[in-house]
């Protein structure tokens, strides 16, 4: 015969004050890295369940949101500039395309200009080289693909590794001269940029 598990009690929801606000926000920050606006849709989404729970002064709360917020900002747990370097340097070292780039930063909330200002950073920091080139090789070798693969390339191969670049946000052209290009080539652009992320 099997014993029955005790019910788990739930806990009873409590008004949202703005010193609970705070700490929800501090331990959310201390634990993953958002962006200013992906943060707002978060302490919103707390804010929401808070208030269909126990009901309170809505405009009380947005007012305690842009406190929060601005102590954050301050106190550094929330700094776009900062996030955002970090991100477009992780996402061309796996292999993304600067317009791939875009969109996922796009999609966590950060303005353009932080984007197109951190993109053009990547770019000075490469030594002028192609953005996309290095990270399309990148691609390459991760996933041992064009001079990366131990086999020979036939038309089939040839075009499930075009349509994976394509995937990635690589243009036609430019997956294309990285498939073609050597190993020596392709290495030599990868130690040349090694060093600049």
């Amino acid at each position: 015969m099997r014993e029955e598990a005790p019910k788990k009690r739930r806990r009873t929801p409590k008004k949202m004050t703005q010193e609970r606000m705070e700490r929800q926000a501090l331990h959310y920050l201390q634990r993953y890295p958002a962006s200013e606006a992906h943060f707002r849709r978060v302490m919103k989404r707390k804010i929401h369940r808070a208030h269909q729970a126990v009901p309170g002064d809505y405009d009380a709360y947005q007012t305690w949101l842009d406190a929060t917020v601005s102590l954050c900002i301050r106190i550094g747990l929330l700094n776009d500039q900062a996030l955002a370097q970090s991100l477009v340097r992780s996402y061309h070292r796996r292999g993304l395309s600067r317009r791939a780039i875009q969109q996922k930063l796009r999609e966590k909330g950060f303005k353009g200009d932080v984007i197109e200002t951190e993109i053009e950073g990547l770019t000075v920091q490469l030594n002028g080289s192609n953005v996309d080139l290095v990270a399309a090789v990148r691609y390459l070798k991760k996933r041992r693909f064009g001079c990366f693969s131990k086999r020979t390339l036939d038309h089939d191969a040839r075009r499930k590794h075009l349509a994976a670049l394509g995937r990635r946000g690589f243009s036609y052209g430019l997956s294309r001269e990285a498939l073609e290009m050597d190993r020596d080539a392709a290495d030599t652009l990868l130690y040349q940029n090694e060093s600049a992320l």
